[in-house]
This record gives C-alpha cells, sequence and structure tokens, in this order.
C-alpha cells in the first residue's frame, strides 16, 4: 500500500532492516507518493500536466468574482482556492481537474491547474495519467489567456 502524504507534512519514516524497524529520521515530502521495499525506501518525483497560474491571477479573479483582498496569510489560501475553483467550474474541468503547486524548470513555484498526473496512485483523486484532448481544456485555456497547450510540471 502507498500512502499518500499531504503536503507540507513531517512524519516519521522508518527503515525496514532484516531485522526489523530501525526507529526512523524526519522527512518533509511535498506532494510525493513514498514506496518501499523492505531494505530502503524511495521517493519518486509527481508531475502535473496542466496550465500555471500566478498568485497574481488568481488575486485579481477573486477581486473579479467579488472576494476582498487578502490581509493574512489564511486570506491568501482563501483565494487560492476560491479563484481556482470558480475558473475551473466555469470552463467545465471541475470534475477532472486539480490545483496542484508546481515548480518549473526554471526554479519557480506557482499553482497549476492539473489535468493529468503521471502518477497511477492519483486514480482516487479522478485524475488521469494522460493528457486530455484539446477539446476539454479549450476553454480553460482561454479563460487563462494561455497561447500553447498545457505543460508537465514537478509538484513540490
Amino acid at each position: 500500500m502507498t500512502p499518500h502524504i499531504k503536503s507540507n507534512t513531517w512524519f516519521k519514516v522508518g527503515i525496514k532492516h532484516h531485522h526489523g524497524y530501525t526507529s526512523g529520521e524526519s522527512m518533509q515530502l511535498r506532494r510525493n507518493r513514498l514506496y518501499s521495499n523492505p531494505s530502503s525506501r524511495i521517493v519518486v518525483m509527481v508531475k502535473y500536466y496542466g496550465y500555471i497560474v500566478s498568485d497574481s491571477w488568481l488575486h485579481q479573479r477573486a477581486l473579479e468574482i467579488g472576494h476582498p483582498p487578502a490581509k493574512t496569510p489564511e486570506d491568501l489560501d482563501d483565494i487560492v482556492s476560491l479563484a481556482s475553483i470558480d475558473v475551473m467550474a466555469a470552463t467545465g474541468v471541475i470534475s477532472y481537474a486539480r490545483v496542484r503547486r508546481v515548480k518549473t524548470p526554471k526554479g519557480k513555484y506557482f499553482w497549476c491547474i492539473a489535468l493529468a498526473c503521471d502518477d497511477p496512485c492519483t486514480v482516487g483523486e479522478r485524475m488521469s495519467t494522460h493528457a486530455p484532448p484539446e477539446a476539454k481544456y479549450k476553454a480553460l485555456k482561454e479563460a487563462l489567456g494561455k497561447d500553447g497547450p498545457p505543460h508537465w510540471y514537478r509538484a513540490i
């Protein structure tokens, strides 16, 4: 069984040896899946296929739909949630898209409206492991003002 590790979760990982488990060590995994074999642990990086969205775009979208400006970190979380759900619902992708934090190849962090994931364990989230046809995400592409197709981004 492969446990799902939530973003920014600290936990103990025990290394199983032929004589049992060690006391473990602390690790922080962000949007990764943990796979273990009897003698070691391997962390597999997950990639999401979708469009990146900046914090400022999400903030502007939230303001357009009537959300007050953010004043606290909790307000920022509300804005990300509200604006992303609004744009996914308005463009018809809410049933299969998810909002995830990703890292670009240049090392910058963004929110991503993910349409697919390369990790088959995300089936529980109802995410496909294959890129959808353009007809399914065309409205999202237009709402976000994107010119090209979505891309694969590394999860954090």
